[in-house]
């Protein structure tokens, strides 16, 4: 076996090769609903890395602080496209280096290099998804360049890959303990159904032609955490002539699996940083970060409209269990200042919330970015202590208490929509005017103890 330490980001890898050293050198497109990824946002349309970090890369949560839930909900298996052209959004976020790229095209992914580059391209999904006891499966159409890639990444940058290489397929981890390749042997054209697997705490990589009857390449010992993952589809190295990679499909026979009930989530924002759990979002004028067992939002002196909040990074599911619970009482009654949660379709303007401006406080169902329920309020800063909302099938839940024990529903709606694959969005901000002098919003925590 002849180890590949010069493919793909491994110790002797050139700069081009950055693919695997976190996609440093790659340019992720954003805008219009598409979100870049950890560590970066949005300017004029590409992903730049941003200053404001949530935290060094390689930290987590520890203990209580963004808990997974078991791994029965939330596998990979729901991340699923056949790509009939919709375009990278909202699962997925776009990725080419110059001269290549990455587009939607006859039912396929369609990853187009240049000649005589070492460039890459492809989709990575923008949300995290747990690996365990699940299979990330993809069918390959067309093959070509150097290197054709399925990946499984986690928030650290370790991942597994399964690969094409232009004459043989392997098995690989990078960015982990032992990377390298695993196991390899002559592809069959034929075996064009691949997977990356958990079951019973192996990592297995296996090929098929039929994506039935299923032959193993390699496994091992699950090297590194797989509770948020990431999956990838790429190719990259044209070698001389440029060359098209095809995917046809990602999970699109697996057996459809579900959403974790957001009362599963538990933060405490007791440590830092937000991610895998949280994306911070930001407007000038505000800072977001988690200290001191709060998520915390800091205003200053600017004018105008400054929002500052979190979105979740998982899929979560309201239509079943108690939902999502936050101390209300953290959010401020000020004057042209608005806080909210809310749980939304990926890419649209469905949602439902809560939210509390000034004094009014109100529950919302918007569908195609109009409000299509309402109902008002005001806020009792005793009765309304804790809010929750939940849901129970399409009927969305909304419910207060003053001890998170008891509870009393303020009203319940039908939602236009499935309430579950949500993303949750936590945030707050003012308008129209300068919040005077600088502040501090501290919520202590979502489902928290």
């Amino acid at each position: 076996m002849t180890p590949r330490t010069a493919l793909l980001g491994l110790v002797a890898c050139a700069a081009a090769c950055s693919f695997d050293q976190g996609f440093d050198g790659t340019r992720y497109q954003c805008g219009g609903g598409e979100r870049c990824p950890d560590g970066q946002r949005c300017v004029a349309g590409v992903c730049q890395a941003s200053a404001d970090d949530a935290g060094p890369d390689g930290a987590t949560d520890a203990g209580p602080d963004g808990a997974m839930p078991p791994a029965t909900c939330g596998g990979i298996e729901l991340l699923r496209d056949t790509f009939d052209g919709n375009g990278a959004g909202p699962y997925w976020s776009a990725f080419a280096d110059p001269g290549a790229s990455a587009t939607e095209a006859g039912g396929h992914l369609v990853l187009s290099l240049p000649a005589a580059s070492t460039a890459y391209a492809g989709y990575r999904a923008r949300y995290y998804y747990d690996l365990r006891g699940t299979a990330a499966t993809a069918r390959v159409a067309q093959v070509g360049g150097a290197n054709n890639i399925l990946e499984v990444r986690n928030q650290f940058g370790n991942a597994a890959q399964l690969v094409y290489d232009g004459s043989e397929v392997y098995a690989g981890i990078f960015n982990a303990p032992g990377a390298g390749t695993l196991a390899q042997r002559p592809w069959n054209p034929a075996e064009t159904f691949w997977r990356i697997r958990e079951s019973g705490g192996a990592l297995i990589w296996e090929l098929s032609t039929d994506g039935q009857s299923w032959s193993e390449l390699h496994r091992r010992a699950v090297p590194f955490a797989i509770e948020h993952v990431q999956g990838v589809l790429a190719a990259g190295d044209s070698g001389a002539a440029a060359s098209v990679t095809r995917f046809d499909d990602l999970n699109a026979t697996t057996p459809a699996g579900q959403f974790c009930p957001v009362d599963q989530l538990h933060d405490d924002f007791a440590v830092a940083p937000l991610q895998p759990q949280w994306e911070p979002y930001w407007d000038t004028g505000c800072a977001i970060d988690e200290t001191g067992g709060a998520l915390r939002a800091t205003y200053t002196t600017g004018t105008g409209n400054a929002f500052c909040g979190v979105t979740s990074l998982h899929l979560w599911d309201l239509s079943r269990g108690d939902g999502v619970t936050v101390e209300g009482a953290a959010f401020p009654s000020r004057q042209n200042f608005v806080s909210y949660v809310a749980a939304g379709v990926p890419g649209s303007d469905d949602r439902i919330e809560m939210t509390l401006d000034g004094t009014a406080f109100e529950y919302r169902i918007y569908a195609g970015g109009s409000a299509v329920a309402v109902h008002p309020m005001t806020i009792d800063r005793a009765q309304h202590r804790y809010w929750r909302m939940r849901g129970a099938g399409t009927t969305a839940i909304w419910e207060t208490s003053v001890d998170r024990s008891t509870w009393t529903e303020r009203w319940r709606a039908t939602a236009p929509f499935a309430l579950t694959g949500l993303e949750l969005n936590i945030g707050f901000g003012h308008y129209d005017v300068s919040p005077g002098t600088p502040f501090t919003v501290a919520l202590p925590g979502v489902n928290a103890d």
